[in-house]
């Protein structure tokens, strides 16, 4: 009577067992997915792979189809068509379709031919345009894809690189030796002198207009060059006179200038002015209108 409670027991167990083990099965997230797409982590997806599927070791580890079988749920159009060409492969050449040889034929794949070099210009084009908590976890999500191994001195390179220049200066004076100390430098340094904000960029000299709403003066460069234009463009507009001051003729008349009157801000209107060498008085000379750099216009 004792030992069929006690078998009892044991069954209960087992089936309470197998209930909650189907409990956290459906608790779990979906499984990672794979597209094949350019720039996506096969080494990422692998390993979250044997983390999501971890209670199946053995099935992994064994020289069998059956992991593989099971996670080819978990590829997208373009990577199952692949698979489906990779089992026909194995059928032929009378290889099972394993784990370790599904990862092996994966990478050779859709990996880039030029993969490690081109990860490495990847990590030196990588450039901190946020926190420094973000930076390092794009710099993180770059370093574990490598296959071929990267000194510390060159991950420091890498990652110092991006920086911005006060923090990549710190870590420089610092001279750390390995990849998580000038992490830390980083971190620390940001966090002090930038409370965790995105460090600011230098600022430039403004060149725009004044908060006044006024053009911007011309430089006296640019109103010369732009006056001995007008002057050389077209000498139709030179007209002898007669001055009225000394009575000479052989006086020319020259462009007229264009400026702007006001006695207060709001009071602005635009003026027209004759440039003239001294055959009218009411005109001004060209040596006035280089002063005050004044437009000139036929």
């Amino acid at each position: 009577m004792q030992a069929q409670l006690q078998a009892q027991m044991m069954q209960a167990n087992t089936r309470f067992g197998y209930l909650m083990a189907a409990r956290g099965d459906q608790k779990k997230k979906d499984p990672p997915m794979y597209e094949g797409k350019y720039g996506e982590d096969i080494e990422l997806w692998i390993f979250a792979t044997e983390q999501y599927y971890a209670s199946r070791r053995e099935l992994m580890d064994a020289d069998s189809s059956g992991f593989v079988t099971i996670i080819s749920s978990n590829l997208g159009k373009s990577v199952l068509n692949w698979y489906r060409a990779f089992i026909t492969e194995c059928e032929r050449a009378n290889k099972a379709p394993t784990w370790s040889l599904f990862k092996q034929q994966l990478r050779t794949r859709f990996r880039p031919r030029d993969f490690e070099y081109d990860l490495r210009e990847r990590m030196f084009r990588l450039k901190q345009k946020e926190t420094i908590h973000e930076y390092v976890s794009r710099f993180q999500d770059l370093l574990p894809q490598t296959e071929l191994a990267i000194s510390e001195l060159e991950k420091r390179f890498f990652f110092q690189n991006g920086l911005s220049e006060e923090t990549a200066k710190k870590i420089k004076e610092e001279s750390p030796s390995t990849i998580q100390e000038a992490i830390e430098i980083a971190s620390n340094f940001e966090f002090a002198h930038y409370s965790g904000k995105p460090p600011r960029a230098p600022a430039k000299g403004s060149q725009g207009s004044s908060s006044s709403g006024h053009r911007p003066p011309k430089s006296k460069q640019q109103n010369n060059k732009h006056y001995e234009k007008k002057k050389g463009a077209n000498d139709d507009w030179k007209k002898k006179a007669t001055c009225r001051n000394c009575g000479k003729g052989a006086v020319y008349a020259i462009l007229e200038a264009e400026a702007r009157a006001f006695k207060t801000e709001d009071q602005e209107r635009p003026v027209t002015i004759f440039i003239d060498n001294g055959s009218s008085l009411n005109g001004v000379t060209e040596e006035l209108v280089r002063k005050l750099e004044l437009d000139v216009t036929e």
